[in-house]
Formats: structure tokens, C-alpha cells, sequence
């Protein structure tokens, strides 16, 4: 899996937050989204995890708890 996710740069952060308010709600688009975060409780563990400069795509992979 491969996901946007909150950047680590402060000013990345304030563009993605930006991007989140002005993105259609059907776009269901989320610039700062942590999916590393919701795999454990999805019944998944995480078994590599990759993420790219300033942390604007981070890239897991997860196989069943």
C-alpha cells in the first residue's frame, strides 16, 4: 500500500492541510492521513515500511495479525 501522509516539513504540513480543506468530500482525499497507524487495528501487522523525503508517501506492506 502506498498513501499520502502528514509530511514531516512544516511547510509540506501546512500545504497538505490546505489541500484537505479545499479537496471535494466525494474526493474522499486525504493529504495527512497515517495509515502505518490504522493497520494494527484493521488485524494487520506491518512487516516493511518505506517512506519517501519529507515524508509525503509512506509505503507498507502488512500481512494478517
Amino acid at each position: 500500500m502506498a498513501d499520502h501522509v502528514e509530511s514531516s516539513a512544516r511547510l509540506g504540513r501546512g500545504v497538505q492541510r490546505r489541500l484537505d480543506q479545499l479537496a471535494p468530500d466525494e474526493a474522499h482525499e486525504h493529504h495527512r492521513r497515517r495509515p502505518l497507524l490504522l493497520v494494527p487495528d484493521a488485524g494487520m501487522r506491518v512487516v516493511e515500511a518505506t517512506a519517501s523525503r519529507w515524508r509525503l508517501v509512506e509505503q507498507l506492506a502488512a500481512t494478517p495479525a
